[in-house]
């Protein structure tokens, strides 16, 4: 396989063990099979948390690998999180992004609440009143999510002016520079024509598409695991959370070839992913530092 191949694709929609009972591998399985797999690009996209973020980074930058950092975020439309919720993924292209990336999940995480009733109730299973994300959006790269986004799902539900709505406002919020609309194939039923239905979406608004795994383990065997994981974390049996966990085990990290034959039809996601992965430049290992408040003081003063 030549280089060129093995490098024509960068996933940018990964989960670890971090995205706690739904991710089925370390960040170091992922990693060193992304290293086996040829991969020069990767993000890491956990639930909410940026927890292994770092971890992340550095066995990445150890494996000469680009890390990209992102969260894919819980959303919903009501302000206290109690009605229907849908997934959004983010990246950080720059410090600032960053910046956002930590707000946004920190909001989540409902550290701005002043109740602490409700602002537990927020940590244990994190959510983003919407309307949030609209005060964080610089310096992020927007996809529009997996089958639990809302352009996606919308799509999939044959509410494609609905579904146009909500793709505007991210591109209102965003810019149309910075928001792909995500197609994801893991040969799920249904999945082939809502890309398509996706792909006229985003030619309409006249925005990207991109391709992603949406990988949740290292390892096709690794999916029994994740189907534990989802079961516990739905409380649940294994026989009794078919409809809730992975409809199949094809939600593994991919090699870049495999993921470019599976979109033959849709080139450009595929392209699209190493666009992203440039634009995304932040690098948390070598870019993050720090720097200390500047409080104004008078003449002839210092901070001290």
């Amino acid at each position: 396989m030549g280089t060129d191949l093995l490098s024509a694709y960068a996933e940018l929609h990964l989960h670890t063990n971090y995205s706690l009972l739904d991710g089925a591998s370390h960040p170091e399985e992922l990693i060193e099979s992304a290293t086996e797999l040829g991969y020069r690009s990767l993000a890491i996209t956990d639930h909410d948390n940026l927890f292994g973020a770092m971890v992340f980074a550095r066995l990445c930058k150890e494996a000469s690998i680009q890390p990209i950092t992102g969260v894919e975020l819980t959303l919903a439309e009501d302000e206290h999180c109690l009605g229907r919720r849908h997934h959004l993924t983010l990246l950080a292209a720059n410090r600032e992004g960053y910046g956002n990336l930590c707000r946004l999940v920190s909001l989540a995480n409902g550290l701005d609440l002043v109740d602490q009733n409700q602002r537990e109730r927020r940590r244990l299973d994190p959510c983003l009143p919407v309307r949030r994300l609209a005060e964080h959006c610089a310096g992020l790269v927007c996809l529009t999510g997996c089958r639990q986004g809302l352009v996606a799902s919308l799509t999939a539900g044959v509410r494609v002016a609905e579904a146009e709505v909500a793709l505007r406002r991210w591109v209102d919020w965003f810019g149309h520079e910075r928001v792909f609309v995500e197609l994801q194939d893991n040969l799920v039923h249904g999945d082939r024509a809502r890309n398509r239905a996706l792909a006229a979406l985003a030619r309409k608004v006249g925005v990207e598409i991109i391709a992603t795994g949406d990988v949740h383990y290292h390892d096709r065997a690794r999916h029994r695991l994740q189907d534990v994981l989802v079961a516990i974390n739905n409380r649940t049996t294994l026989d009794q959370s078919h409809q809730l966990r992975r409809p199949n085990r094809e939600f593994h990290l991919r090699a870049p070839e495999l993921q470019l034959r599976r979109f033959l039809e849709f080139p450009d996601a595929v392209a699209n992913t190493l666009v992203v992965a440039e634009a995304c430049a932040f690098d948390l290992t070598e870019d993050l530092g720090y720097r200390l408040p500047e409080p104004p003081v008078p003449p002839g003063h210092t901070p001290d």
